[in-house]
């Protein structure tokens, strides 16, 4: 599992959702990805059996750094961006770490409200076409989806690997399809 967002810098303080997947996946190998390393290494000194890697979630080679590390052996079931939330943040990490995801695995995005919010990149007008907000781009991969079978072309050629895309308030979870799946 990668978890993108330690929490530093959060009211509930780092690593308040580290006890909840040890409990549920009691086998996880938990790689967390962190802006701030003063305070994830704090937390990482209390908490060795988890990697943590330093670093900005925008860079798309750190990115790929941390999927080459992370699957060396095999590609991870889980991963989670609760990190920095920017526009840019949040479609550079789900593009880059996309392919580390297994097929059948699942990619969460977190705090999507930020998509309208102007202080992470957001377009809080809704009426701004200029501006690339995620939410937008969730749009576009479900475009994607829904007009491939119709024999349009996908603006995004990786999103023929997508099998679902479910959306809540504030999250999106994206299933990557299983391998010989239409």
């Amino acid at each position: 599992m990668i978890e993108i967002g330690l929490g530093c810098g959060m009211p509930y303080g780092p690593g308040a959702s580290y006890p909840i997947w040890t409990t549920y996946f009691p086998n996880i190998q938990l790689n967390i990805v962190e802006f701030d390393e003063k305070c994830g290494s704090v937390w990482a000194a209390n908490n060795p059996e988890a990697v943590i890697f330093f670093g900005d979630q925008s860079s798309v080679p750190f990115l790929h750094q941390v999927g080459a590390e992370v699957t060396a052996d095999r590609l991870v079931d889980i991963i989670v961006d609760d990190g920095g939330h920017t526009m840019v943040q949040q479609t550079t990490s789900l593009r880059e770490l996309w392919p580390y995801l297994r097929p059948g695995g699942v990619y969460f995005a977190e705090d999507l409200q930020t998509s309208f919010m102007d202080s992470y990149g957001g377009d809080g007008s809704r009426v701004n076409p200029s501006k690339d907000t995620f939410i937008r781009w969730i749009h576009e991969l479900v475009d994607d989806m829904m007009s491939e079978p119709a024999g349009v072309p996908p603006k995004n050629a990786w999103s023929s690997e997508i099998a679902s895309i479910d959306c809540m308030a504030e999250l999106c979870v994206l299933t990557k399809k299983e391998e010989g799946a239409r």
